[in-house]
C-alpha cells in the first residue's frame, strides 16, 4: 500500500479572470485495486467566486436546508479568500464507480458586495462585506455592514445550526441605525405587522433609531408564522408622532 499525493490542482473557470480553485490532497495507504474505503484529506482555496456559483461546490445532499437557505437568500456578491479543509473516505469499484463520504469539514471565506434577503418580507440588505465560517454542523455569516433602503446595518450574525440533522435552524441578529419611520415600515410588513399592533402609522413618525432585530426559526419550506421567534429593541432619538 502506498500514498497518493495530489500536490496541486488548479482550475480557472469560465475565463482567465473567472473563479480560481486550488486543491491539494492525499489518499492514505492508496491501493488502486482495492474496493475497501480509503482515507483522504484535502485543502481547497477559492477566490473570485460568485455566490450564484457557490452551489456548484456545495453537494446537494449535504445540509440540504442550509444549502437551500444560502442559495435562496444571498442574492449576489463575490467570495474571496476561501479556505476549506476536508477529510473522509473514498471507495473505488463501488456501483457508482467512485464514491466519497466527508466526515470532517471546516472553512472560512470573505465576501464582498453581497445582497442578503435576511427575512422576507423585509427588504434585502445590499452592499454587504463580511466573513463566513462553517463546519459540518454550523454555518455563520458575519456582516461588517450594509444598507437596506436608508437604514444602515451596523453588524450582526446569521447562524445556521444543526446542519448534521434534519432539523436545521436559523438565528438572525441585526444591528440597525436609521430613520424610525423606515424601520417601522419594514416591521409593519405582513405577517409581522409590528407598527400596526402598536397602533402607529409609520409615515407619521419622526426621529431616528439604533436598534437590534432578532429572529429564530426552523429552516423549513412550509414555515408557519407561529414557528418564528422574533424581537425588536431600539434606542430612539428626536421622536415625534404626527396625527394620522
Amino acid at each position: 500500500h502506498g500514498r497518493l499525493d495530489l500536490p496541486e490542482f488548479r482550475a480557472v473557470l469560465n475565463a482567465s479572470n473567472g473563479p480560481k480553485l486550488d486543491f491539494t490532497g492525499a489518499v492514505q495507504h492508496f491501493d488502486p485495486f482495492s474496493s475497501d474505503p480509503q482515507r483522504f484529506a484535502g485543502h481547497l482555496q477559492v477566490s473570485d467566486l460568485a455566490f450564484a456559483d457557490f452551489g456548484q461546490l456545495w453537494p446537494q445532499q449535504v445540509a440540504v436546508h442550509a444549502r437551500e437557505w444560502i442559495m435562496g437568500h444571498i442574492l449576489g456578491g463575490v467570495i474571496d479568500d476561501g479556505k476549506v479543509d476536508l477529510s473522509g473516505k473514498i471507495q473505488l469499484g463501488s456501483p457508482a464507480g467512485l464514491s466519497a463520504t466527508v466526515d470532517k469539514l471546516n472553512g472560512e471565506f470573505a465576501y464582498r458586495d453581497a445582497s442578503v434577503q435576511y427575512f422576507p418580507p423585509l427588504a434585502p440588505v445590499s452592499h454587504i462585506d463580511g466573513i463566513a465560517r462553517f463546519d459540518r454542523v454550523n454555518f455563520e455569516l458575519i456582516p461588517k455592514g450594509g444598507l437596506s433602503r436608508d437604514v444602515k446595518v451596523a453588524g450582526g450574525t446569521i447562524r445556521l445550526t444543526k446542519l448534521d440533522t434534519d432539523n436545521e435552524e436559523a438565528t438572525i441578529d441585526l444591528k440597525l441605525n436609521g430613520p424610525l419611520a423606515t424601520i417601522l415600515q419594514e416591521l409593519d410588513s405582513k405577517p409581522l405587522r409590528y407598527a400596526h399592533a402598536l397602533g402607529m402609522d409609520p409615515a407619521s413618525v419622526k426621529g431616528t433609531a439604533a436598534g437590534e432585530l432578532h429572529f429564530h426559526l426552523p429552516m423549513k419550506k412550509k414555515l408557519r408564522f407561529a414557528q418564528i421567534d422574533y424581537t425588536a429593541r431600539a434606542d430612539l432619538k428626536d421622536v415625534a408622532i404626527g396625527k394620522e
